[in-house]
């Protein structure tokens, strides 16, 4: 699926978008002249990044997937089942290894951006929520589908991310 972004002088600027009505309707709401002077004088563009649709993105995925579904323990990405019934997802893992309990720091706000790495490990870019210890966690025996982003075709450049999805252990979060 195609993705569309709005930029002004090369960086980006807006959400992704799915449709690029949706990126357009943004730029004209964001901005105070018409979309035609913003993108003619004002340095704003509408770019539509690559499709996730081919025989090597798959195989980045599934090597990268196949490593998220090894972890044993709680990591970056996977969902916190909070006690009210939420999700979250654990966006970093405190570990001092100095006999402090590690401890997992969930998603303030919706899920944010998860780049999925070639380790199968994931770096995230978002809002942080207060630590949640370590012995609060169970393992509750399902998975959730969480989106996640890497380059396409491995190549890191500009606008080159396609979004996807990996299934992540569910933690349930005791009161």
């Amino acid at each position: 699926m195609k993705r569309y972004t709005v930029t002004r002088d090369g960086g980006t600027v807006s959400p992704h978008f799915d449709t690029e009505p949706e990126a357009f309707a943004w730029l004209l709401n964001h901005q105070s002249a018409s979309v035609d002077h913003a993108t003619t004088h004002e340095g704003y563009a509408i770019v539509a990044g690559p499709e996730f649709d081919d025989e090597l993105d798959a195989e980045i995925l599934a090597d990268r997937a196949e490593k998220v579904h090894a972890r044993t323990e709680p990591g970056t990405g996977d969902f916190l089942l909070m006690p009210n019934g939420d999700y979250k997802r654990i966006a970093h893992t405190w570990d001092f290894r100095d006999g402090s309990p590690v401890s997992y720091q969930p998603t303030w706000r919706g899920d944010g951006s998860f780049y999925l790495t070639e380790a199968g490990t994931l770096s995230y870019s978002g809002g942080l929520n207060e630590g949640i210890d370590r012995d609060r966690l169970t393992d509750a025996s399902r998975r959730r589908p969480g989106k996640v982003w890497f380059f396409h075709h491995n190549i890191s450049r500009a606008h080159n991310g396609v979004d996807t999805f990996v299934n992540f252990k569910v933690w349930a979060v005791a009161a």
